[in-house]
């Protein structure tokens, strides 16, 4: 299997968050890293008044990996 495929058919990591602010609506927070028993990428998404955690966010970290499995994966870690 291709390396790039690999990292959407791998697990990754990730936590959602909502920011509230008095008179606005929520926000809505995503951070990731992938694949996650071998991190080589980090992606983080926030969306000002989108919504709870990962509804809007979280759909942006989504597309962000997609994109990276269709390109050639760079070795960043400078070994």
């Amino acid at each position: 299997m291709p390396a790039a495929n690999r990292l959407i058919k791998s697990t990754s990591a990730g936590k959602t968050g909502t920011a509230q602010v008095q008179g606005k609506a929520d926000t809505s927070l995503f951070a990731s890293y992938a694949p996650m028993d071998n991190p080589r990428y980090a992606v983080a998404a926030v969306m000002e008044e989108s919504g709870f955690g990962a509804e809007a966010s979280g759909e942006v970290v989504r597309h962000v990996y997609e994109m990276l499995s269709e390109q050639p994966l760079t070795d960043v870690s400078g070994a």
